[in-house]
């Protein structure tokens, strides 16, 4: 058994010594080292790439922050659509100085209490805490009992390809073509024609009617809270009451023209009650707006409504001929000539 161990031992040095081993030995160390060379040189690879993107991020953050500069300085920027815009209205509010003129173009005293009343509720704290504080606040709207606030209403829910057969109506009619009738009674036969339509609209898409209706009776209390003052709650809730007592207990099959134009009416009548409770100055028009807006100090939010359009559309500017405009339209609206 040793004679064979040592016969093996003294094969295996004898093979050591051969060149064949000493070849396959260096080439075994040489492929070591190139796969330690080789993964050295992959980690400093991924070293670097790593390092040119954080770079690449770094320099896309700059680029951002800097944009963001140059967006903030443009003096007239996009908003969005309807209602979206007027929480960067309030948010122009609460910017007001002290001493700062308000000055609001609005459709309706009550924009946007139905699509978005948390930021009409915020926007109604601000306009009574800047009047209440010394400020100035004008608002110039649509007079409740005109007839453009009449035809509003009827635009907004009344089907657009029925318009013609509505104005053949109203040609035919022995009332309107009386010129002695009183503005009164044309309304009322209008506001007849209106029913009338209005059925044959919300019967063409009863499913859009049933949400919309659903919207309105939805509270509108619930999203007031304790910093409110006690009148703008009060508020809040004699306009739930309004959309109770005209839509309350009423599927929308059984919702006519009269319940939405009275029920709109009414919520006009108890903003214009809260306003001048606190000193705020309200102008009825009774004609049509070209655009709704809010200026406070230099800076605007404007809307401009378009009937080929699905809603508003809304812009922040800081633009001066703006406010210049603005300016125009409120002393138009005081009965003056405005001078630039």
């Amino acid at each position: 058994m040793s004679e064979s161990n040592s016969f093996v031992k003294g094969s295996w040095e004898r093979f050591r010594q051969t060149s064949f081993y000493k070849m396959a030995r260096f080439i075994t160390n040489s492929a070591s080292v190139a796969l330690l060379i080789t993964a050295a040189l992959f980690l400093y690879q991924e070293y670097e790439e790593r390092d040119r993107a954080d770079k690449i991020i770094n320099n896309l953050q700059d680029i951002s922050k800097d944009m963001v500069k140059v967006q903030s300085g443009i003096s007239t920027r996009y908003l969005g659509i309807f209602p979206n815009y007027i929480e960067e209205a309030n948010h122009l509010l609460k910017g007001c100085k002290d001493r700062d003129s308000i000055i609001i173009f609005e459709d309706v005293l009550y924009y946007g209490f139905l699509s978005r009343p948390e930021a009409f509720v915020e926007m109604n704290k601000l306009l009574l805490s800047h009047a209440d504080g010394g400020g100035t606040v004008t608002i110039v709207y649509y007079d409740e009992d005109g007839r453009t606030f009449h035809r509003m209403i009827r635009e907004e829910f009344i089907s657009p390809s029925l318009y013609a057969t509505m104005e053949r109506d109203r040609r035919t009619s022995s009332v309107s073509q009386d010129n002695g009738v009183s503005l009164k009674i044309r309304m009322a036969e209008d506001s007849l024609r209106c029913k009338k339509y209005f059925s044959i609209t919300q019967k063409s898409d009863t499913s859009s009617f049933r949400k919309t209706i659903e919207r309105y009776q939805a509270s509108l209390v619930s999203v007031c809270d304790s910093s409110l003052s006690p009148d703008v709650i009060e508020t809040c809730r004699q306009i739930d009451s309004v959309k109770n007592y005209w839509l309350g207990g009423k599927t929308p099959s059984k919702v006519d023209f009269f319940d939405i134009e009275d029920m709109y009416r009414a919520i006009s009548k108890i903003m214009v009650t809260l306003y001048h409770a606190h000193g705020i100055e309200l102008l009825p028009l009774d004609e049509y707006l070209t655009m709704c807006c809010w200026l406070a100090g230099d800076c605007a939010v404007l809307a401009f409504p378009s009937k080929w359009a699905s809603d508003e559309i809304g812009f922040f500017s800081q633009d001066p001929a703006f406010t210049r405009y603005i300016t125009a339209m409120l002393a138009g609206a005081r009965g003056s000539v405005y001078e630039d």
